[in-house]
């Protein structure tokens, strides 16, 4: 069932050359965007981040729904073939809902990360360490059992951790904001763990030396990627020669920090973010 007030787009005609659509709550998507790139070297994204609005996690579940059909409409309107959801608390909260609002296919990081990380267990023993919003919602916890019933999972709320990155604190401080957020899943022996925000492959080496080098780490827009790539492979959509122009991006807040994040996650100057309040 759709949000109130939201219809489905009207059918659009979807093409190679047309882009792949990701959206965020704020600028962390854009490692998914990183990912997309590096995977599909000839594919173009455009990319909503919801930078006014952000953070989703302390929001009803009803308003969430409501901006992450915002999005995929904005998108898919601008042309989407694909819309991936970058924003791990809309992909838990939300999917259902942005599938039935366009006439594309999309995709969620929850079900890409807990595949991903069914695949790397060897003990069944898998940590998610993500925002307090997705922990609570339960969203990893559940598709990783549906796909591995006997698993132990074990979920870790890092409310220190997405500041810290946005801060860009460094060494000593970063360390420490890593150890207190992620170090208690050690406790649990996990053998894989989920980078379950957008942010967190930012500091993922951080991360790797907290829990240990025998961990497997497993960031989800990886396997959004490879599903992203089979999806278009699969309707013959995808894009076979290389665009001028690789990334648009909108924000619903201030530019600046989304060229700021764009230089930082993607070495990109971006030239313009188009600035839009969809909701």
């Amino acid at each position: 069932m759709l949000p109130p007030n939201s219809q489905r787009t009207t059918a659009l005609t979807s093409l190679p050359d047309h882009p792949i659509g990701v959206f965020d709550s704020g600028a962390g998507g854009l490692t998914v965007v990183r990912s997309i790139l590096c995977r599909m070297p000839l594919e173009r994204v455009v990319y909503f981040g919801d930078t006014g609005y952000v953070p989703y996690g302390p929001r009803p579940a009803e308003q969430i729904r409501c901006f992450a059909v915002d999005a995929c409409r904005f998108l898919r309107d601008h042309g989407a073939k694909l819309i991936v959801m970058g924003c791990n608390m809309s992909s838990a909260m939300a999917l259902v809902q942005a599938r039935a609002a366009v006439d594309c296919p999309v995709l969620g990081t929850i079900d890409a990360g807990a595949s991903a990380a069914v695949e790397a267990t060897r003990t069944g023993r898998i940590g998610v360490a993500a925002t307090e919003g997705t922990v609570r919602s339960g969203a990893y916890a559940r598709a990783i059992r549906a796909l591995l019933p006997s698993a132990e999972v074990y979920e870790q709320p890092c409310p220190l951790l997405v500041p810290a990155v946005e801060a860009g604190v460094q060494d000593g401080l970063l360390d420490e904001a890593v150890q207190e957020s992620v170090g208690p899943l050690a406790v649990h022996r996990p053998d894989t763990v989920i980078l379950g925000c957008t942010h967190y492959p930012l500091v993922r080496d951080e991360i790797q030396a907290c829990l240990g080098r025998d961990v497997r780490l497993v960031d989800p827009a990886d396997s959004l990627a490879e599903r992203a790539a089979a999806e278009l492979a699969g309707r013959a959509l995808e894009a076979t020669e290389k665009p001028p122009t690789r990334l648009v991006c909108h924000a619903s807040g201030p530019p600046d920090s989304l060229q700021l994040w764009a230089r930082r996650v993607l070495g990109l100057d971006l030239p313009e973010v188009g600035r839009i309040d969809i909701h």
